[in-house]
Formats: structure tokens, sequence, C-alpha cells
């Protein structure tokens, strides 16, 4: 079987999983096999739209423009000149993202998540001290906020 052919197929079992993990037994929602999945006319009438739409999480990785980009790469270089590399823009974005509420219980957590996603063959250690220099620059700069 060709490579390619080999990868599709993970891939598509990859999603496959990801998607069954969406899936929700009745017995766990309360539903029965009898209810309708269409709501009854009585019960739509008295519903009321909403102004807010509800939370369903962050679709866009916030990017930063070009001074932005300026900003960072050498507030990167202060902190450390081996991390203001071509994937630095990139990696600071993923570090926004996932400083959201919610995404990390504990300072800790997120700090060892931008430890590993720094670390590369130019940057072949990150410590704790750097990591929070790294989340502090990116949460203050203006483009990262959540």
């Amino acid at each position: 079987m060709p490579q390619a052919d080999r990868r599709h197929r993970s891939a598509k079992k990859i999603v496959a999983g990801w998607l069954a993990g969406f899936a929700v037994p009745a017995s766990v929602t309360g539903c029965s096999a009898t209810s309708s999945a269409v709501p009854s006319a009585a019960s739509t009438s008295t519903l009321e739209p909403t102004t807010t739409a509800p939370a369903v999480g962050r679709t866009t990785i916030p990017s930063p423009d070009a001074s932005e980009t300026t900003s960072l790469l050498a507030g990167l270089g202060a902190i450390d000149p081996s991390l203001a590399d071509k994937k630095a823009v990139s990696r600071a974005r993923n570090v926004c993202l996932q400083s959201a509420p919610g995404e990390y219980p504990t300072a800790d957590g997120l700090s060892n998540y931008v430890q590993q996603e720094f670390q590369d063959g130019d940057t072949p250690s990150v410590s704790a001290s750097t990591a929070d220099a790294i989340i502090a620059l990116v949460t203050s700069s203006s483009w990262c906020q959540l």
C-alpha cells in the first residue's frame, strides 16, 4: 500500500475517533428512545430569543499585525535571542490561545506547555522563568486579548 494511502487512512481513523468522543448515549442525556427530537409547537411558542450567542470556544487564533509582530520578535529576542526565530510568531499565537481562561487549570501547566512549545534545535531548553516571561509578553500584547 502506498505511503500516502496509509497516511490518509490513519488520518480518517484519527478523525473518526475524535468525532466518536462527541457521541453521547441517550442514557447519559436522559433522553428516551421514544422522545421526539423536534420540540412541539406549544414548547416553542414560549421561547424568547437571546441577545448573546452561546460560548462555543474560540474558532481562530489571535494574530499580530506587522508592527505587533516586530514588537513581539523584539520582546522575545530580549528574553532570549534564540526565541526570535521564524517559528516564533506561530508559537506565540499558540501560547495566546492556550492562555485563555479554562485551558490550563494552573499556571505551572501553562508554563510547562510554553517550555515545550519553544524548545527546538535553536533553543534546546527553556526554563520555567523564561516560559513565564514569554507568557507575560504574549498575554500583555494588544493582539492577544481573549
